[in-house]
């Protein structure tokens, strides 16, 4: 399990294999604000026109949980689906009761 970085936002989430997807992002979620010129001119508000033409390819970074912080973080997610299963209407419950047996194998090397 890995811990990933947004490299937009750097807000963080979970990964199961560490390669996450690279995306597009307009060029001003970078800090960068695009001017006509290709200068960056501080205290430039960012507007419609300027995001919607310029994007640039990002990609996350991730890095491996420690055993201990992946088995915190599968109970977690283990009592999140519990919880979520004990509410559910019955036409929900197969996806969450397939997620228990998921999250109960993955338990299993803890």
């Amino acid at each position: 399990m890995y811990r990933c970085a947004r490299a937009t936002d750097h807000t963080t989430y979970l990964s199961s294999n560490g390669n996450p997807q690279p995306y597009y992002a307009p060029l001003a979620m970078t800090g960068i604000v695009p001017t006509p010129l290709g200068h960056i001119t501080p205290g430039v508000k960012a507007n419609a026109a300027m995001i919607a033409s310029n994007y640039v390819l990002m990609q996350d970074q991730c890095e491996p949980l420690t055993q201990q912080d992946t088995c915190a973080t599968l109970r977690d997610q283990y009592d999140d689906n519990e919880r979520k299963l004990s509410r559910a209407f019955k036409a929900d419950q197969p996806t969450l009761q397939q997620r228990e047996k998921e999250l109960l194998a993955e338990l299993s090397h803890c």
